[in-house]
């Protein structure tokens, strides 16, 4: 906001005359760009310039780079005064809409909540019970946090401080991530100019290249690969949700179907993928599953070998003869259905 007044001061000058023409042109180019994206690119994370790859085609270093140039345009709107801090508000709004239509699942409603930047400290209290409730929001978090316990690394102590933050303004978040930041630039396999960018303030995962994975040996790549196998019928259990049962593969599906009591012949006849999470997501949901109880027991008897049919035709009471009489399967198949009803 001193920066944008600083450059209403040089244009207005410059407009009426006063002073050295040269002088408020420089202050205006400096406090309107130079000051500017200092400032905003350094909030992006230094390694956005200095230490990333070469890659210019990447779109996550694209979108800092439009970042970084939207909170130029936030700074120069909000310094201008209160209309200007409604048109930052609109257009963010607007970015966020646009932003979340490229989306599987948009959730617009959430865009409603950039309205809240008009009042950037109503802003900041929402925006720190926003991420507290976030660690409690799925199944999957609320187990991390009963996985670590009273450690320091426990999101709950995190969820906590935040709610502190925002309640009595007491900075407790930022302390924690101070102490986290500590820890991290002390670690023996952090780089020297992380170290540095840590202790000056910026968390690690702002700093960390997403692209470059450690290396697995082929252990824990197929033990990685289970866990998640794991992990994803763990979350499925119980699920109405059509895209978190499509997650599964289809042994999984099937292992899914048969722990709901479904019986054989009601797995061979779903024959497509979105057939056996149907039947799942009805089972779940309390619905009755209408099977044919004929077909169910034709094909039954139909998977039985001549000699078990034989036997069972015996036990039902049927005389060697009449038995012999049955010389093709469905005849016999027919007979038994016949003798069960």
């Amino acid at each position: 906001m001193q920066y944008a007044r600083l450059q209403k001061r040089a244009i207005q000058d410059l407009i009426n005359g006063r002073g050295d023409a040269k002088s408020h042109v420089s202050r205006i180019i400096y406090y309107g760009f130079v000051q500017n994206i200092i400032f905003n690119a350094l909030q992006q994370a230094v390694n956005v310039f200095g230490f990333g790859d070469d890659d210019d085609d990447d779109p996550k270093k694209e979108k800092k780079y439009l970042n970084v140039a939207n909170g130029m345009l936030d700074s120069l709107l909000r310094g201008v005064g209160i209309g200007g801090a409604a048109v930052s508000v609109g257009k963010n709004f607007l970015l966020d809409i646009y932003e979340r239509s490229k989306r599987d699942r948009p959730e617009y409603v959430d865009s409603v909540w950039k309205f809240t930047q008009f009042s950037p400290p109503i802003n900041s209290k929402i925006s720190r019970l926003k991420q507290a409730a976030w660690h409690f929001d799925s199944k999957k978090r609320r187990q991390k946090i009963l996985d670590e316990g009273f450690s320091l690394n426990s999101p709950a102590f995190e969820a906590l401080a935040k709610v502190i933050s925002a309640t009595t303004n007491f900075p407790l978040d930022r302390v924690l991530y101070k102490i986290k930041n500590i820890e991290g630039a002390l670690a023996e396999d952090t780089e020297l100019w992380m170290r540095v960018a840590q202790l000056a303030g910026w968390p690690k995962w702002q700093l960390e290249d997403k692209k470059t994975a450690p290396v697995l040996t082929d252990e824990q790549k197929a033990k990685a690969k289970e866990d998640k196998k794991k992990t994803l019928y763990k979350e499925a259990k119980g699920s109405t949700d059509y895209d978190t049962l499509k997650k599964l593969n289809s042994a999984q599906q099937i292992k899914m179907l048969k722990s709901l009591g479904f019986g054989e012949y009601t797995i061979k006849k779903a024959k497509s993928e979105e057939a056996k999470i149907n039947l799942i997501i009805a089972k779940n949901s309390g619905k009755k599953n209408i099977v044919n109880k004929k077909e169910a027991d034709q094909y039954k008897y139909k998977k039985l070998s001549k000699a078990e049919q034989v036997r069972k035709l015996d036990s039902l009471g049927l005389s060697k003869d009449e038995i012999k009489a049955l010389k093709y399967e469905n005849d016999r198949v027919e007979k038994l259905l016949e003798l069960m009803k």
